[in-house]
């Protein structure tokens, strides 16, 4: 009986922290945007960050909008927001900062939208993939560490009493 109630414990907690996990990894995901990392540069250039403001968004923490005027390598100027939003904060304001500006073509023929993302903040592909398979695979360890640590308890005392 005991044996079983902690079976039930380990699974629902191993479960949770699972999913916990795997919410935390689909967090990274929309961080390192692994799909843009396989559109194209369309420029790359300088940003001087202007004023911003607090949105919700998905995921864990304060996100920021912040305006920018992008000053590109070919000569041209634009006003930007990053993508996504989150990537400059108040502590960037006034700042010149390094960015990229990805051509990506949107699903079934919607065209090509320019998307600007912070240098050091680059999409990748390794990073955004690799931190849902990590949590999602950490999280499955956990599940099983738990499971195996459950399924021992009450075996030892098992023994003990067959063998005397």
């Amino acid at each position: 009986m005991v044996r079983r109630l902690a079976l039930v414990i380990a699974a629902l907690t191993g479960l949770s922290a699972w999913a916990v996990l795997g919410v935390l990894g689909l967090d990274g995901m929309a961080r390192w945007q692994p799909q843009a990392a396989l559109a194209d540069v369309a420029g790359r250039g300088t940003a001087t960050i202007g004023q911003c403001r607090e949105v919700g968004g998905p995921g864990f923490g304060t996100r920021w909008s912040c305006a920018a005027e992008a000053s590109w390598d070919d000569g041209t100027t634009s006003r930007v927001e990053q993508t996504p939003s989150g990537q400059f904060t108040p502590a960037d304001e006034g700042r010149d900062l390094a960015v990229v500006r990805r051509l990506e073509t949107r699903p079934k023929g919607g065209g090509d939208v320019e998307r600007v993302y912070r240098a050091d903040f680059e999409p990748s592909l390794l990073l955004g993939l690799g931190s849902v398979f990590g949590a999602l695979g950490g999280g499955a360890l956990l599940l099983l560490v738990l499971l195996g640590a459950a399924s021992r308890i009450g075996k030892d005392d098992e023994k003990g009493r067959g063998g005397a």
